[in-house]
């Protein structure tokens, strides 16, 4: 499982890099990290009269729903189709070594059918795993008939397997969207469908600017007061109190939106008032004002699945999920 963590409090996260060294990190509110799988950690208190919390989003891409074909192949099988990106060389051959597999081709066949746009040493090159140029992976993805971004390897540096981010780096890149400032927090290239944000609610938002995406929203109040979470049905429009504390999924292409609290809808918690801490269920700690922790991830509208729906005829792609038709004569 990837995860994607929010701190509030005196937090100690440790991890383990790549080489087995013992990594320790002081987290503070409004801290952030993002954890690759199978990475060994833990987190611990550094002040037991202070409340330390965290708050993480778990979840599985593509790896997870291909399950039952790791189960079938072996993960040891499929790594030498996929290689390593801590190993970019790895990855590189592996990659064109699996797409000459497919298309039943030999090295020998590859350097024939590239001829004479390239040598056949500089192909001998490249299945090695030497990083080839945009217009040498053209070449070769014209060959094995597949799209130039199927045969490039974004590396993986040895910061990006654990990415921890300070609140200061995240408010330094905070941008205000009308009626919200948004904090990015910890991100990774290798994840690029995982967004997360420190969402403030500003006074301005009566009411809030709405938001709308495909990607899952996991919805989390660390901050010292209510907002009003508000979001459009099949039918109609619904709303409720968000109390600091409470947490929320809002599904793909959900209309939402976070509102000051109005008359209209009474919110008499605990956390309501920012200036009483001692009955949230985030502590003393917790973030000043309306702070909501915004986790999205992917589901299965994935970038490589819309990619393939973008290529479905205009004549029926509509009959997707929803086929009422016979197909076939």
């Amino acid at each position: 499982m990837t995860q994607v963590t929010l701190f509030i409090g005196p937090v100690d996260f440790y991890y383990k890099d790549q080489h087995g060294t013992t990594i320790r990190c002081e987290m503070s509110t409004g801290d952030s990290n993002f954890i690759s799988p199978f990475v060994p950690h833990s987190f611990t208190t550094r002040d037991n009269n202070v409340d330390a919390i965290i708050v993480a989003v778990t979840y599985g891409g593509c790896v997870r729903r291909a399950f039952t074909e790791f189960s079938r192949v072996g993960s040891k099988q499929v790594f030498s189709l996929a290689g390593d990106k801590r190993d970019p060389q790895l990855a590189r051959r592996c990659v064109l070594q699996r797409h000459l597999d497919a298309e039943c081709m030999t090295h020998e066949d590859l350097a024939q059918a590239v001829e004479p746009s390239m040598a056949p040493a500089r192909v001998a090159e490249l299945l090695e795993g030497k990083e080839g140029s945009p217009a040498e992976l053209e070449i070769l993805a014209c060959a094995l008939h597949v799209r130039l971004s199927d045969l490039y390897v974004c590396a993986m540096e040895s910061h990006e397997e654990v990415v921890v981010t300070s609140s200061g780096q995240s408010q330094a890149q905070a941008r205000r969207l009308g009626t919200y400032t948004l904090a990015p927090l910890a991100r990774t290239r290798h994840q690029p469908d995982l967004k997360t944000f420190d969402l403030e609610v500003l006074d301005s938002a009566t009411p809030g600017v709405p938001l709308r995406c495909g990607l899952h929203t996991f919805l989390y109040n660390f901050g010292a007061e209510a907002v009003e979470l508000s979001w459009q049905g099949c039918d109609q429009g619904h709303s409720t109190c968000f109390r600091p504390g409470d947490s929320a999924y809002v599904a793909p292409l959900v209309e939402h939106r976070f509102s000051v609290i109005t008359e209209q809808l009474s919110c008499s918690s605990n956390g309501g008032d920012s200036s009483n801490s001692s009955g949230n269920p985030n502590g003393h700690a917790c973030g000043r004002g309306r702070r909501l922790f915004v986790v999205r991830i992917p589901g299965h509208l994935t970038g490589e699945t819309l990619s393939e729906f973008a290529t479905f005829s205009a004549h029926g792609r509509e009959r997707v999920g929803a086929e009422t038709m016979q197909w076939y004569s």
